[in-house]
């Protein structure tokens, strides 16, 4: 394997214990790293054309059956830097709903004379209700629906998806049968394109909530989420503007593994890095053990003489990001090859930020990362980014449902930027843009912004 040309040297490093107690040098570059560079933060951009030139006709429109909803929690929908709550929490008739749905209609009363009633739509979300992914599927429905139970003249219902490609081509067949206006889910990374197509060829305006946006042009789809692509190339690009040229990855042997570590595999090579390996980790409990030994001794071999700018990128969890650095540690491959060399830099993911754990560790400061900070009390970034995707469905709610020649997605279009928990948002073409996607560097166990700083290395003995 041919060795990399050399990077800049960085200092030296602070001194640490791993997880098991092993002395290893710390990682010493993020100093470097970490100082403003090019691709440090950057606003989600717009799409390039031909997505931003995407325009779309009025869509259907159908009396809503039904409704059964709660009054919504306000505390948990209300959307940063808006006046109010999305979902305002007054009071709704239940009258019994089939079993996969869940209906949310807003009282009429009150309608200034001479003014005609808002029309009732059907928003529909397509979410896996039932299998593997049940119970996260459950928990994003009850999210949005609360988010979309006050938005004027908005009926929601759901429909399962069973979280494969199959079901969610069937669950917009349904979809079309109950007269859905608008359709917002597609979690999975498989279901998700499998849905943008059939919501396509059913003629249904649709907002998509994959991981992963593709690349196909859909006039009646819009993507919510901001893509790991996007996060990739964030993330190598502020490696090489320190100086890093060689990548090594270890990604969970699972489809989200796999779809990070290609994502930043496809990225790095674009701002002149290499990808030396991506090795996977099996789930078994001997896996970090194991991958870790065979990721350093293709570190050594490659190393050879040379004095490489070296970066590691931990696709996992906390827990297991910290066991894999433990290994690391005692194979010696986390620090400087010699003296003047720099130290490795250690990266991770957006997974980091999923729950608590990251804030109850030392064992992960200095690394970095790219992902989106999230303003206000909420549980992660997907729930995030759904209740963002909810609360510009509600504001595009009076002009989707107010006339007859009007319709979702022209509506949603023009909305004006929207203050939202991950950025100023709005719909350019077929994505959500204006997110605020940032490089974050972990200190005391807090993920804090990357440009700027003259903090380097692990600084704790975790």
């Amino acid at each position: 394997m041919s060795v990399p040309s050399p990077g800049r040297p960085g200092a030296a490093g602070t001194p640490m214990k791993p997880l098991f107690a092993v002395p290893i040098v710390a990682v010493a570059s993020i100093a470097a790293i970490v100082a403003s560079a090019p691709h440090a933060a950057a606003q989600d951009p717009e799409p390039a054309s031909p997505l931003a030139r995407i325009l779309d006709g009025p869509g259907p429109d159908d009396t809503a059956p039904r409704t059964d909803a709660a009054p919504a929690d306000e505390a948990a929908v209300a959307a940063p830097g808006a006046a109010t709550p999305v979902a305002t929490g007054a009071a709704q008739a239940a009258q019994g709903a089939d079993p996969v749905s869940a209906s949310a209609m807003p009282d009429a009363e009150g309608t200034p004379p001479g003014t005609a009633p808002l029309r009732t739509t059907r928003v529909c979300l397509l979410m896996p209700l039932s299998g593997p992914h049940a119970a996260l599927g459950i928990r994003i429905a009850d999210l949005a629906t609360r988010a979309l139970s006050g938005a004027p003249g908005v009926a929601v219902a759901r429909v399962d998806t069973q979280g494969t490609r199959a079901g969610a081509e069937a669950a917009v067949a349904r979809a079309a049968e109950d007269a859905c206006t608008l359709l917002l889910g597609g979690l999975g990374d498989r279901e998700a394109p499998a849905l943008a197509d059939a919501a396509e060829r059913a003629g249904i305006p649709a907002m998509v909530l994959g991981g992963e946006p593709d690349e196909r042009v859909r006039n009646r789809v819009v993507w919510a989420r901001a893509g790991r692509a996007a996060r990739a190339r964030l993330l190598a690009g502020h490696l090489a503007d320190a100086g890093v040229t060689t990548a090594w990855v270890l990604a969970s042997d699972t489809p989200y593994g796999e779809a990070e570590a290609r994502a930043f595999a496809q990225a790095f090579p674009g701002f002149g890095g290499r990808v030396e390996a991506v090795l996977r980790v099996p789930p078994d409990a001997e896996g970090p053990a194991t991958a870790a030994a065979d990721l350093a001794a293709r570190v050594r071999a490659a190393r050879g003489d040379g004095c490489p700018a070296e970066a590691f990128v931990l696709v996992h969890d906390v827990a297991t990001s910290r066991r894999l650095l433990g290994f690391l540690g005692f194979e010696g491959v986390v620090q400087p090859v010699r003296d003047r060399c720099p130290a490795p830099v250690v990266a991770g993911t957006a997974l980091w930020l999923e729950g608590p754990d990251l804030s109850r560790t030392r064992a992960l400061d200095g690394a970095l990362l790219a992902a989106i900070p999230v303003r206000g009390p909420v549980g992660g970034l997907l729930e995030a980014e759904v209740l963002d995707a909810a609360a510009l469905v509600a504001a595009a709610a009076p002009a989707a449902t107010a006339a007859p020649e009007a319709a979702w997605l022209p509506a949603l279009r023009a909305l004006a930027p929207l203050p939202g928990r991950t950025g100023g948002l709005r719909i350019a073409g077929d994505r959500v843009v204006g997110k605020d996607l940032q490089v974050l560097v972990v200190r005391r166990g807090v993920p804090e912004p990357a440009g700027g700083t003259t903090e380097a290395g692990w600084t704790s003995s975790d």
